[in-house]
């Protein structure tokens, strides 16, 4: 938006002063209220109580007008808001000179102004599990079709002892809801891969290789796996896995895809 004002009338503005309103007003925007576990509730100026009670400090220079506080009761969050509650409990700790004392996790708060008023972001550190699973016991493999995933799991000597398939809804289906319906069916097969301990792998395929597969099938077919999609599911399966401890990993030549693949086309006709 700066170099918006080097071109005013591309930009549909009648003067300088006019953009420079609009520029202050985007930066002003928003604000980032850092958080410190050395403080109550994991930060000093923004603390989110066990109440979900949200009190915001206010700057010095606007006491006088708005108090000391601004409070906003019943904040939710509608992602992670079990997360924020578990970083909201204290925990004890030892100082450099080994004395016990309570901590918070740090919670750092971003608060943006749109077309529709205050929206608040809430930004935690969250402990990675370790990788729990391997593969000396074999492999979970994964492959996405149009409207289902694949799932074949093999022993340790690559052969294939259970194959099975779990629907994902995708045709005529908006971004959000094909990201929601993915990361449904991955929380199943990855709460699968936890209690067998295997790793998960994936094919590493060329996207347009794989739609022009499904054109053999028919139109249809193709039509409902989008590149959207591909994408979500490679980028869905590996931060999921990475937050189960599980270790997933993209795999261009491996024995048990043609299990998978064999076990596809049973499924399929």
């Amino acid at each position: 938006m700066f170099h918006k004002q080097f071109y005013l009338e591309e930009n549909k503005y009648k003067d300088h002063a006019q953009w420079k309103e609009k520029w202050l007003e985007s930066r002003s925007s928003q604000f980032l209220v850092v958080g410190s576990k050395d403080e109550t509730y994991g930060n000093q100026s923004a603390t989110y109580d066990l109440q979900n009670a949200l009190r915001l400090r206010v700057a010095d220079h606007f006491i006088s007008k708005y108090g000391k506080y601004i409070t906003f009761p019943e904040v939710h969050f509608p992602y992670g808001q079990e997360v924020i509650d578990q970083a909201k409990i204290p925990y004890m700790g030892f100082t450099r000179n080994g004395k016990p004392q309570k901590y918070f996790s740090s919670i750092t708060y971003r608060f943006l102004k749109q077309e529709k008023g205050w929206y608040v972001n809430a930004t935690l550190e969250k402990e990675t599990p370790k990788i729990g699973t391997s593969n000396l016991n074999g492999l979970i493999g994964i492959d996405l079709n149009a409207g289902f995933l694949a799932i074949c799991e093999i022993d340790r000597f690559g052969n294939p002892i259970k194959s099975w398939t779990v629907d994902v809804p995708m045709y005529c289906r908006r971004k959000e809801q094909l990201q929601a319906s993915l990361s449904d069916a991955l929380k199943e097969i990855l709460a699968h891969a936890v209690s067998v301990q295997k790793d998960v792998v994936i094919e590493k395929l060329d996207f347009s290789k794989k739609k022009a597969s499904l054109r053999e099938m028919g139109t249809k077919y193709a039509r409902m796996l989008s590149g959207f999609a591909y994408s979500s599911f490679q980028q869905l399966i590996e931060s999921k896995a990475k937050k189960a401890g599980i270790y997933g990993a993209l795999r261009t030549k491996f024995p048990w895809f043609r299990c998978l693949h064999d076990c596809k086309k049973r499924l399929l006709f």
